[in-house]
């Protein structure tokens, strides 16, 4: 049997990591020629923290090409517990804009990187 693509015409991934007492969320924009418009949203989250601003949200654009640590969160206090909850929406661009929100640091670790360098 044929395997279908989890997202049709947009060539990416999406991770989820939870290591320790933290949510660590990327995605990987495989297209070569257009970016990725990438909405996540944690605010129903309970017991955590956003490591990139305080609104538990992000909007991104995700250059072609690149990969990009979007959000970490962090268990807020251990003795009373975490729950993470998240929704998403996604479209391929094809003029790349540059959004960011929240914004980052250059050297940060939410910078995009090229998966081709």
């Amino acid at each position: 049997a044929k395997v279908k693509p989890l997202f049709k015409n947009v060539d990416m991934d999406y991770y989820v990591l939870s290591a320790a007492h933290s949510i660590w969320i990327a995605v990987i924009n495989k297209d070569e020629k257009r970016g990725l418009e990438f909405q996540l949203d944690c605010s129903k989250s309970r017991g955590m923290v956003c490591e990139r601003g305080t609104a538990m949200k992000t909007h991104d654009v995700v250059p072609a090409g690149h990969m990009q640590v979007l959000m970490v969160l962090v268990a807020n206090d251990l003795t009373h517990g975490f729950q993470w909850k998240s929704s998403f929406g996604f479209a391929a661009r094809r003029k790349e804009k540059q959004i960011h929100e929240p914004a980052f640091e250059d050297d940060d670790l939410y910078v995009p990187c090229s998966l081709f360098d």
